[in-house]
């Protein structure tokens, strides 16, 4: 599936990659404290669903990336978009994500708000893939504000939905 990525790590174009395990969002994530929702994700992912921990993440638009990274530099470097090519056939709400971390690790809710990350019936707008395998195919510009503005939307869109749906 063709998507995009967003990272400050400097990939070649046409050069496969194996995500590391633990990959850097999940280090990141423990770093703020947050680490234990990968964990409880891949804990209850159906077999057949990559790890969290242990994956590339992607959008199916450029847009989104950058939404998702804002104006976020690490050690003063700032964000490269690629276009890539992921093996994967379905998309996670990324809001769901936040929600998650909302309602925290002893909600009544956390399990139906996993269930619906893993195996969505809802239908959510801004959405993110993963896969343990990528390849780079290209190199983009960054996406200017009106790409950006869609992903913002999206991403509010969900954010409505996911607090009716998990009381937050």
């Amino acid at each position: 599936m063709i998507l995009f990525h967003v990272s400050f790590t400097d990939y070649v174009i046409g050069q496969t990659y194996v995500a590391p395990n633990p990959n850097g969002y999940h280090l990141r994530s423990v770093e703020h404290g947050d680490g234990w929702i990968n964990l409880v994700l891949d804990q209850y992912k159906p077999e057949i669903r990559p790890s969290r921990i242990a994956s590339f993440y992607a959008c199916d638009k450029v847009g989104f990336c950058k939404a998702f990274i804002g104006a976020k530099k690490i050690e003063g470097r700032s964000p490269i978009y690629y276009k890539v090519e992921m093996d994967c056939q379905i998309g996670f709400p990324m809001v769901l994500i936040d929600t998650i971390k909302n309602i925290g690790e002893n909600s009544t809710e956390l399990r139906a708000c996993i269930d619906e990350y893993w195996s969505p019936s809802n239908e959510w707008k801004y959405l993110e893939y993963l896969s343990p395998n990528m390849t780079i195919l290209e190199v983009l510009q960054e996406p200017d504000n009106i790409m950006v503005s869609g992903g913002n939307m999206n991403y509010g869109l969900d954010l409505a939905k996911a607090k009716r749906d998990f009381n937050r």
